[in-house]
């Protein structure tokens, strides 16, 4: 019982990668000047601005969100450097909630013109130190009477 408490109140870290998401800007940019997206000029800085909010929040994996999602993990840590800060899981984006949060509002003809850009995870696996952190809570749990 003690250890489902434990395993209950864990949050696993994962590392999040800031240059990801600032070269998938940069690339929307370069494609759209490039005329590689033809759309307007307003609707492609709505894009530019929701991928930063988006990769500034951070994109996971459906299958790793899923796994979160099965362990009832309600918070992860998410390090960025040698800073770590705690994240609720449903704030964070998967491929398929990026896209729609970008695309939903937007016209359906527009929006396709601009799938063929793609949306990159910028959170990834969780680290070891989630291991390690996770195996030290279960042996005091066991240490202690």
């Amino acid at each position: 019982m003690e250890k489902d408490s434990v395993l209950q109140n864990f949050q696993p870290f994962f590392n999040k990668s800031v240059a990801i998401g600032q070269q998938q800007v940069k690339a929307f940019i370069a494609d759209y000047k490039a005329r590689r997206i033809p759309v307007p000029e307003k609707y492609a800085n709505y894009v530019i601005k929701q991928l930063g909010l988006v990769y500034n929040t951070g994109v996971m994996s459906p299958s790793q969100m899923s796994d979160l999602v099965s362990h009832r993990y309600q918070n992860v840590h998410i390090v960025e450097g040698q800073d770590a800060v705690t994240q609720s899981t449903s704030a964070i984006y998967t491929t398929r909630t990026a896209y729609e949060t970008i695309m939903g509002p937007t016209q359906r003809a527009i929006s396709m013109m601009c799938w063929h850009f793609a949306i990159s995870t910028t959170i990834s696996r969780p680290t070891s130190r989630s291991t390690k952190l996770r195996q030290m809570q279960l042996e005091r749990m066991r240490s202690t009477p």
